[in-house]
């Protein structure tokens, strides 16, 4: 049997230049993760279900494990690695970098005195643990990961729909169920205890 030789394969990779030798049909997130050790990407569904393997390419968000590694030869390519952190004022806006956690922005002097209800917001949602955890691109900004929400075959509740499919389907990878119609829920929209009972802050705001 012929084997195809490796091809070289150059990316602008998180602001650095990186070079590797690729089998033609290696996949983006493998050549990430085992080629190059950036292991943030991440492999779950392997099937472009989950989004966890999402990086951007020429500033076109992708999912990797169905992207090709030479299909980017040439490219610019950020992981979650490469995304910004921080807090930085810009003129009269504050700039917040993707990575930035709740509990920074909470905490951080400049949003609690030019944006004080967003600092307050933040310091409401979840748990700590979840706020010193969550960032702004992972949690608040994360499309659900849900499939039937990402389905076009399914009319869900979150997409206007009567009811959630994950209830009583393939329910598995979605974050624990609360008392509520959705389960494809952020992890930053509500506190869950231990063992699935709901945490008392969070039942206080419940009731606010």
């Amino acid at each position: 049997m012929h084997r195809v030789p490796p091809r070289l394969v150059s990316l602008h990779l998180n602001s650095s230049e990186r070079a590797m030798a690729v089998e033609p049909r290696r996949t983006l997130l493998d050549a990430l993760r085992h080629d190059l050790s950036l292991t943030g990407t991440k492999n779950v569904s392997d099937m472009g279900d989950c989004g966890a393997c999402t990086v951007l390419v020429d500033g076109r968000a992708v999912y990797s494990c169905l992207t090709l590694a030479v299909d980017c030869d040439g490219k610019d390519v950020i992981t979650i690695g490469g995304l910004p952190r921080g807090i930085e004022q810009e003129g009269d806006e504050l700039v917040l970098g993707a990575l930035t956690t709740l509990s920074e922005i909470e905490r951080h002097p400049a949003v609690i005195e030019q944006y004080g209800a967003l600092a307050e917001a933040v310091g409401l949602a979840a748990t700590t643990q979840l706020r010193n955890m969550a960032t702004i691109g992972g949690n608040l900004l994360q499309r659900p990961r849900c499939w039937y929400f990402r389905s076009s075959a399914f009319d869900c509740w979150l997409k206007g729909g009567d009811v959630c499919h994950a209830r009583d389907g393939e329910n598995q990878q979605p974050a624990l169920f609360a008392q509520s119609p959705c389960g494809g829920r952020s992890p930053v929209r509500r506190g869950v205890c231990a063992g699935g009972a709901e945490c008392p802050r969070a039942a206080a705001r419940q009731q606010r």
